[in-house]
């Protein structure tokens, strides 16, 4: 019996310090250092304005997508301009995932260009923390530097 305790207790340590090292990186990867973000703004809104969206534009076609308050979109979007600058396109999909300590993300949406056009895409990955559970739901993401597409 304490054989058995000792291993649960081993994989329960594993998998809380999995979570924390998780959630560090994750931490780190979405907070750039502010110098690298204003550069990256500043070298996006540098870029031709006829090739990229507006913040006005993307608030509108995420509010019109997600149906989700205006107010709230807005922010997202002023935090996003302000620290990334102007996007040359978007997609607007759908993503589901699910995980016991390991799981999966799915999602399928359409890229959408400045110029107008269309183009189906898809993604999946990994996801590890200390996590159980599903779910599924609308996404709306802005997508920068991309080469041209036509």
């Amino acid at each position: 019996m304490h054989l058995i305790n000792s291993h649960l207790f081993k994989s329960l340590v594993v998998g809380v310090s999995l979570a924390l090292i998780t959630g560090t990186l994750s931490g780190c990867a979405n907070n750039p250092p502010a110098s690298n973000a204003t550069a990256g703004a500043q070298t996006n809104t540098a870029a031709n304005d006829s090739n990229s969206y507006n913040e006005y534009e993307t608030t509108n076609e995420a509010v019109n997508f997600l149906g989700g308050s205006a107010e709230t979109i807005a922010k997202l979007m002023d935090k996003a301009f302000a620290d990334y600058g102007r996007p040359n396109a978007y997609i607007e999909g759908e993503e589901a995932g699910g995980a016991i300590v390991l799981g999966v993300r799915y999602g399928k949406g359409e890229l959408v260009t400045k110029s107008g056009q269309r183009t189906l895409v898809y993604w999946q990955g990994p996801s590890v923390g200390w996590d159980f559970g599903g779910d599924a739901g609308k996404v709306f993401i802005l997508v920068y530097n991309l080469p041209q597409t036509d």
